[in-house]
């Protein structure tokens, strides 16, 4: 189940508020079967942009990276030289294409902080950035 994510606006209940991205409701994808993606063709972005991700730098501007926690990058660790994976040129283009519009998302919550929110699952209340600690 989808739940809201990401929100922009004064506050979660005005008519300024804009969701601009989602979540799963649960700790892991109802789609993953064993062997894969049971909805491959029709994925979200989050999921065509696996394991490019945006990641926040200190000062604030937004970098594209690999989450080294994934299932693929772990299995080929230590198999190649230098660990340097073999990757699809084509494959890694399209990940990275999906990752800069997660990009898109960070920097604009970054732009509008003031503005932006977080859905938390376990509360299921709106909490402003401004409160997190980054």
């Amino acid at each position: 189940m989808l739940r809201p994510a990401i929100g922009i606006g004064s506050i979660p209940e005005s008519d300024d508020f804009e969701v601009i991205m989602f979540q799963m409701a649960e700790n892991s994808c109802p789609h993953h079967v064993k062997g894969g993606c049971s909805m491959w063709v029709f994925r979200a972005t989050v999921c065509r942009a696996y394991p490019v991700m945006p990641v926040i730098n200190p000062d604030q501007s937004v970098v594209l990276s690999y989450d080294f926690a994934c299932t693929a990058i772990e299995n080929h660790r230590g198999k190649y030289p230098g660990d340097k994976i073999p990757w699809d040129p084509d494959s890694i283009a399209r990940e990275a294409k999906n990752a800069r519009k997660l990009s898109r998302v960070t920097e604009r919550v970054m732009s509008e902080f003031e503005r932006a929110w977080i859905f938390d699952l376990l509360s299921e209340e709106w909490l402003p950035f401004s409160q997190l600690e980054l």
